[in-house]
């Protein structure tokens, strides 16, 4: 044996013994999961440094704060090989994801820590070698940084709309005056960080002789008017809209570090009798006329519902909300800084940089799950590298390689089990190499980690916004298709004679056994004697065992509406985009689509609330809400995850979130024999419910599924329709929605007839569950999910003929009048 391949054997992982082996046996699976170099003398290194609680990467690497480049970076401080170390990083915090802002909002010293860490993630990282979105705009001339001293030796177009002359040398108001006497049509001047821009004389030359020019040096002149406030909150990139868009058509202004309340007349808002929402933040308010022309604009606003206004104004709001005055300045307000008015929360004393932190944290955050061999953790667990850990910066070519590792000194998952991370060189690293790791470790193109990057990088948005369009196009082409077959749809179910004859029941459901009673149905314990089986497992591959003869609680295929992705491909590939389905996507084939429609929202400045979910899990687990693009990206971590549009007004009862259980019952595919059971089951969350940012980790708000191990408030279907009527009678009757919801499953029964002919089997009937909400915008029902082999004991708990009335129409042929459906 040569003595590479004796030094190779000496540092392998063969003959491990005493507490190396032991640590080893228990830890070694998680390493390796990861990529642990198979090598005795890192793992020995490692072991000890966990026993010594060693934290060494100080003697080995130095942080740097580059404030030129605005991010921290890391450096090596002396030569190191590959696998020649292993280092220790301390986690500053882990938490769930419904823990974080608890903990920031108690828990000061820790959030001065993570503001310090997250403090140039407001901006995105510009990817090497790649070229910036081409800014020039039409109608808009920039001459920027040129050390120009005269603007007349530039050729500028005479139908000029906006000029900027940023960073010049320009200083003789003469000369400017000569350049603006010869555009008549400019409206937006910059001369901002020129010599001339400390004038004071500058702005009386302009609103005196110039008064087509509505904004200067980015601040709102005293002629400002409709355009003025459309640019700022459009920009120069969208000019063509500015030029076009209504007043009446804007929904929301920014009006932010303008200067707005310099103005003496604030009635210009009135021309935009449709406005929504307002960022009017950066804003002085120093003197009582600024506090009048404040209140003013809001005066004009008719129909503000959300306002965004420094943390001073918002307390001096929160105390006029208090005292009720608030509703006589400006009664349609609802929110301020996303705030909820109605839940008179007064803000955190912390709540901008708690804001910030939860908005960035993303970026730089890791996740791991917890599972032993009777169970698997149905949510991530996330956590902050130390300083160090958190300074590392991405490449694709990374020198070091990062991951997350539990450590339990007992060699078993106890109370004793800690959270670290460790990294290691994975190649040699030279004195002062900056120090990388890959964020997105083992991602590939078929798990679109160029897409993921946007996390973290200013990726060019032209390849999102195309595949957004695309997809739309294709919804909205196949629903044109859908429509026509929705219209020209006709089967006719087939008349059965009613029976009244001995079925034999095989049923591994207790609440079935428990409440089929009548004679005609007996129970009996071996399934070849039996007519009907009803189980509550898929028989997936064993439908050949069930005989022509006999029938069974379920179709095959049916998992193209059971499943939540399969639910949301079989409406739109069959019958396209439709109203009654929330746009949804499915993350993990479809994140391009998803962030291109995300972009397309927020440059509309159109609601971007979404909630994700797992499309394998029940009872609202490891489902979030937000409206933050890193924190949607980061959550795929935890598992396959589909995102849909949040239904931001919701139905409520005396202010609770509420969604409706349905019972379907299939009897026929093909023709369509489908019912729905007239009784409905109504689910509340336990909290009043709100749109306010600070409450959407709050199970109780969003959710309503309550029945495991939550208090719950029953509100029976007819206590539900006399509250509905005291609440919306004056604006729809329950008759119209209820006629929507059955038109709703008739079509997902369409479009599953069109998609999956095969599903049509004789044998074959079933029931499912349908979870449906409905949008406060326009009372139009909302399918959640379609689930197999309902929880039916409420049900029967409350309506004690629940099975006796489905055996009867499917098994005996009883006309829906006799067993409480309607038949769709």
């Amino acid at each position: 044996m040569s003595q590479s391949e004796a030094e190779q054997k000496n540092d392998s992982l063969e003959n491990l013994t005493g507490d190396l082996k032991e640590f080893y046996d228990f830890h070694g699976v998680q390493l390796f999961g990861w990529g642990f170099p198979g090598k005795k003398q890192l793992l020995e290194s490692l072991h000890n440094k966990l026993k010594q609680q060693k934290f060494d990467a100080g003697e080995f690497f130095q942080i740097l704060d580059n404030g030129e480049e605005e991010q921290y970076q890391v450096k090596a401080l002396k030569d190191q090989k590959q696998y020649e170390n292993v280092f220790l990083i301390d986690h500053a915090i882990t938490f769930r994801y419904e823990e974080l802002r608890p903990a920031l909002e108690k828990n000061e010293v820790l959030l001065g820590r993570l503001q310090n860490m997250v403090k140039y993630w407001n901006q995105k990282l510009k990817i090497p070698g790649v070229s910036p979105e081409d800014k020039t705009f039409k109608e808009c001339v920039e001459y920027d940084f040129q050390d120009i001293e005269d603007p007349n030796s530039k050729k500028i177009p005479l139908n000029c709309q906006a000029l900027s002359l940023y960073g010049n040398n320009i200083q003789d108001i003469e000369l400017v005056k000569q350049q603006l006497a010869k555009l008549p049509d400019l409206k937006v001047l910059w001369l901002n960080d020129n010599p001339i821009a400390e004038n004071p004389e500058l702005l009386k030359l302009v609103e005196g002789e110039y008064p087509n020019i509505e904004i200067l040096n980015s601040k709102y002149t005293k002629n400002a008017g409709v355009y003025a406030l459309k640019f700022t909150t459009f920009g120069a990139s969208k000019l063509d809209l500015v030029q076009t868009i209504e007043p009446q058509q804007v929904k929301f202004l920014d009006v932010s570090d303008r200067d707005i309340l310099k103005r003496e007349d604030q009635t210009i808002f009135s021309e935009f009798p449709n406005l929504v929402e307002m960022n009017i933040k950066e804003t002085e308010i120093k003197e009582l006329s600024d506090i009048n022309r404040f209140f003013e604009i809001l005066k004009n606003c008719k129909k503000i519902e959300y306002i965004n206004v420094d943390t001073e104004v918002e307390l001096m709001m929160f105390e006029l909300e208090k005292q009720g005055k608030l509703r006589e300045i400006c009664p349609s307000l609802k929110y301020v800084n996303g705030h909820d008015l109605k839940l008179q929360l007064k803000p955190h004393i912390n709540e901008e940089i708690i804001r910030d932190v939860m908005t960035n944290i993303w970026k730089i955050v890791g996740c791991y799950r917890l599972a032993s061999s009777d169970q698997y953790d149905e949510s991530g667990i996330w956590y902050v590298n130390d300083e160090f850990g958190s300074s590392i910066q991405h490449s694709d070519t990374a020198n070091l390689q990062c991951i997350p590792f539990l450590f339990a000194p007992n060699n078993k998952l106890d109370e004793k089990a800690i959270s670290y991370s460790i990294c290691w060189p994975i190649k040699d690293i030279k004195e002062n190499d900056f120090i990388t790791r890959d964020y997105l470790m083992g991602i590939t193109e078929l798990q679109q980690r160029s897409s993921k990057l946007i996390t973290w990088f200013d990726l060019p948005t032209k390849f999102f916004e195309d595949e957004y369009q695309k997809e739309n196009n294709k919804r909205l082409k196949q629903k044109e298709i859908g429509d026509q077959i929705i219209k020209e749809f006709n089967d006719q179910p087939q008349k059965l004679e009613q029976l009244d004859k001995q079925f034999k029941v095989i049923s591994d459901l207790p609440v079935v056994i428990d409440n089929v009673k009548t004679k005609n149905f007996e129970f009996v314990d071996d399934l070849k004697k039996s007519d009907i089986i009803w189980l509550s497992t898929p028989l997936q591959d064993t439908f050949d065992l069930i005989t022509k003869d006999q029938k069974v609680n379920q179709f095959p295929l049916e998992a193209c509406i059971t499943m939540k992705h399969e639910l949301n491909n079989t409406v739109i590939q069959n019958i396209g985009k439709v109203n009654w389905l929330q746009t949804t996507y499915n993350l993990q084939t479809q994140l391009a689509t998803f962030i291109g429609d995300y972009l397309h929202r927020k440059d509309n400045h159109l609601n971007n609330i979404w909630i994700i979910k797992p499309p394998n899990m029940a009872r609202s687990m490891d489902m979030v809400v937000t409206d933050n693009l890193q924190t949607i990206i980061r959550l795929m971590e935890t598992g396959p995850k589909l995102i849909q549009k949040y239904i931001e007004r919701p139905l409520t009862i005396k202010g609770k979130k509420l969604d409706f259980r349905y019972i379907i019952v299939l009897k026929s595919l093909k023709p369509l024999d489908v019912y729905l059971y007239k009784k409905f089951w109504v689910r509340t969350s336990n909290n009043t419910f709100t749109n306010d940012y600070r409450t959407r980790e709050v199970y109780d708000t969003h959710f309503t599924v309550m029945n495991y191990g939550k208090k719950l408030e029953q509100i029976h279907d007819n206590e539900f329709l006399e509250i509905f009527e005291k609440e919306y009678g004056d604006q729809i009757k329950w008759d119209t929605i209820d006629q929507r919801i059955q038109n709703m499953v008739k079509e997902l029964f369409i479009a599953v007839q069109k998609g999956y002919p095969k599903m049509q089997d004789d044998r074959c009937v079933s029931i499912y569950g349908l979870d449906v909400m409905i949008d406060l915008n326009d009372f139009q029902p909302k399918m959640l999910e379609v689930t197999f082999s309902p929880d039916c004991n409420r049900a029967c708990k409350y309506t004690p003929s629940f099975f006796e009335d489905i055996f009867a129409l499917l098994f005996l042929n009883k006309s829906p009048q006799e067993t409480n459906h309607i038949r769709l």
